[in-house]
């Protein structure tokens, strides 16, 4: 798991790549059910949203985004996440 001094180093350097950039399509490894509703529904309320700011709170990770959304991601025992474009290969 990581401790603060890695979520802190995670932040900065997220900060310079995702600030002020919109959320165009988010991915969810389980269909479970989140803030009561279902991983799609979720999804899609975070589309279109713009990330307007990051910080941490312990080791939770704070995206405070338009729409008045907050988004609070912990890194688990891992460590990992994921962010990025996706580009799909077309079929060989």
């Amino acid at each position: 798991m990581p401790e603060l001094p890695e979520v802190l180093t995670t932040i900065n350097y997220l900060k310079p790549r995702v600030l002020k950039k919109t959320i165009t399509k988010v991915w969810i490894d389980k269909n479970t059910k989140i803030d009561n509703q279902t991983s799609k529904d979720f999804s899609k309320q975070l589309q279109n949203s713009k990330i307007i700011s990051i910080n941490n709170i312990g080791k939770y990770i704070m995206f405070y985004l338009s729409n008045d959304l907050l988004l609070i991601i912990h890194q688990k025992i891992s460590g990992h996440l994921l962010f990025g474009t996706y580009v799909q290969k077309a079929n060989s």
